[in-house]
């Protein structure tokens, strides 16, 4: 057989891509993780008619729009590096952006506040809860974003795990926010993005391993 009968064999069973096909199985991921992290949230705090975080709702808004913000910025780029041949060699400043405002914020907070109050702003009563609880919560949304980038091709499989983890980790953390009583600026910024960050380091560790093919 020669090379042009080979081309023409391997051409003759062609179909158009289907382009829309990873976005659906981003959205469903999306929605499976959401589901689960939901469950994991309920199994480990249990259903109370009243959650902690509830309690101060202006304090529950900021971490709810935080959270949403990072699974909306980094579920944008899913898509993308689900593609082969896309090799992303720095996330998009659009990432950044729920990190910075709500760093900034804290530190308006805090500059407003005596230096003698900024412990008590930065530790609270959840915090530790909130670094422990979001990776847990983040692990199996992240299976699932897994599993939607693997519909696809995507050859670097290191930054592609590291978008999952952060998306992972920001629905985690939206998840948390209803059990967590955490309500000062600082401590939310802190605890929220430290472990959104530790989520999307394991997520850029594990991306290569399970994202092989």
């Amino acid at each position: 057989m020669t090379t042009d009968q080979l081309i023409s064999l391997l051409a003759a069973d062609l179909k158009p891509v289907d382009r829309w096909r990873i976005l659906r199985a981003v959205i469903v991921a999306l929605a499976i993780g959401t589901a689960a992290a939901f469950g994991v949230m309920l199994l480990i705090f249990g259903a109370r008619a009243e959650m902690p975080g509830v309690r101060n709702p202006d304090f529950l808004v900021i971490k709810l729009l935080f959270a949403f913000a990072v699974v909306v910025t980094g579920a944008k780029v899913l898509p993308r590096m689900a593609r082969p041949g896309t090799e992303a060699r720095s996330f998009p400043a659009l990432i950044f952006m729920p990190f910075a405002a709500i760093a900034a914020a804290a530190v308006v907070v805090l500059g407003s506040a005596h230096f003698s109050t900024w412990t008590g702003m930065v530790f609270e009563k959840d915090s530790l809860t909130c670094l422990l609880s979001i990776p847990l919560l983040a692990v199996l949304p992240f299976t699932a974003l897994i599993w939607a980038l693997s519909i696809g091709a995507p050859t670097d499989e290191t930054r592609a795990g590291e978008i999952a983890g952060l998306v992972a980790g920001g629905l985690g953390a939206f998840v948390c926010a209803f059990p967590c009583a955490d309500g000062a600026l600082p401590s939310i910024a802190l605890w929220y993005g430290l472990p959104i960050g530790i989520c999307t380091t394991f997520g850029a560790m594990l991306g290569p391993s399970l994202l092989r093919w």
